[in-house]
């Protein structure tokens, strides 16, 4: 075998070891902190036309949301499906 071909032998040994090991080893999780709430940037709610905005506020707060939240709509932006 020749020096190369030995050197690449090694070489890959050692990484299919550090993979292995990889596998095993477990990384410290620190759990004593609790997590903060998750954030949402934004969230857009479509829906059919012609619902008015009482309806659209008792959907909403049937929907058990955790926070609160405030509606700001826009009638010249509209996605097609």
């Amino acid at each position: 075998m020749s020096k190369i071909n030995k050197e690449i032998a090694i070489f890959t040994s050692f990484l299919i070891l550090v993979a292995v090991a990889g596998l095993f080893i477990k990384m410290p999780v620190n759990t004593s902190t609790p997590v903060p709430e998750s954030q949402v940037g934004g969230m857009a709610i479509q829906f059919k036309d012609g619902i008015s905005e009482p309806e659209i506020k008792n959907i909403l707060q049937n929907i058990n949301m955790t926070m609160n939240y405030s509606m700001e709509y826009d009638t010249t932006s509209v996605l097609s499906i």
